[in-house]
């Protein structure tokens, strides 16, 4: 989360468990100490509680925008000229809070509206998951680059945040987890890499049309029940020549192919045939 890079949009996924606010601030001051110019749009905060937080100020400028977008229409104008001015080199345009502005207007509006804005010069904004349905947070994230998703450790409390970043051309992705801390003074991230729990073996390992769909008898290994399985299996298979050798299976075989298999009789019997030995018919043919 430390090395995350502003390209396109960038999201921090909360929830009102565990806040993005501090995140977010770091981050902003973040790209403030590598000197991107930075212009934070502000719709909820106020310039004079956040402008102390940020240690290289004369790169971040602030516009307030709570009053001057009541219709997506002044919303869609304010992002795309600022987004325009700054520009796309070394630049960074901060929307405060995107759950308010989502609430209001929709969530599928403000999604296309920073998918075109993230075209133009790099976001990064926050927003809070519990008001949304999935379908809703899903709509979101799907414009995002990068998503930073955040949640508390039940066990410990800790803060933990996931990592989600789209490679190039939307195939494939790379996921992080980390527990992380936040200085309340410096506004640095303190973060480190956290090992999900392995998964059973039963529950990864591939499925297999002779592996057993339950634990087996107790009194023998599951190789054990798994070889016996596999004997039972191939035990009960008729093979295709086995088959054949039985009336119905050659009538399977001849019934379905344009050219039937083996040898064909036909008997025509003549006019006057007595059907004796001596009177051989010449009309059977092979």
């Amino acid at each position: 989360m430390q090395s995350v890079s502003f390209t396109n949009v960038t999201l921090i996924d909360e929830s009102q468990e565990s806040s993005g606010r501090p995140l977010w601030l770091s981050l902003v001051n973040r790209a403030s100490k590598l000197g991107f110019n930075t212009r934070i749009l502000l719709f909820i905060e106020l310039e004079k509680d956040v402008s102390a937080l940020f240690v290289n100020g004369q790169c971040v400028n602030f516009v307030d925008c709570l009053r001057s977008c009541k219709t997506l229409p002044e919303l869609s104008k304010v992002l795309q000229s600022n987004a325009n001015e700054i520009g796309s080199q070394k630049s960074l345009l901060v929307i405060d809070n995107l759950t308010l502005l989502s609430r209001r207007f929709g969530i599928d509006s403000i999604a296309a509206l920073l998918f075109s804005v993230g075209q133009i010069c790099p976001v990064l904004s926050r927003f809070q998951r519990n008001p949304f349905s999935d379908i809703e947070q899903n709509r979101l994230k799907s414009i995002a680059k990068t998503i930073l998703s955040l949640s508390k450790n039940s066990e410990d409390g800790k803060q933990i945040c996931k990592t989600i970043t789209f490679k190039k051309g939307g195939l494939g992705i790379r996921e992080k987890i980390e527990s992380y801390e936040i200085s309340s003074e410096t506004a640095g991230i303190t973060s480190r890499s956290v090992e999900t729990k392995k998964v059973a073996a039963a529950s990864t390992t591939q499925n297999s049309d002779f592996m057993p769909c339950h634990g087996g008898n107790g009194g023998k290994s599951s190789a054990t029940t798994s070889r016996e399985r596999v004997q039972r299996e191939k035990a009960s298979v008729v093979l295709p020549y086995t088959r054949a050798q039985t009336e119905k299976g050659l009538v399977g075989l001849n019934v379905n192919r344009k050219k039937p298999i083996g040898a064909k009789i036909e008997y025509f019997a003549e006019k006057c045939d007595d059907l004796e030995d001596s009177d051989p018919d010449e009309e059977l043919m092979y």
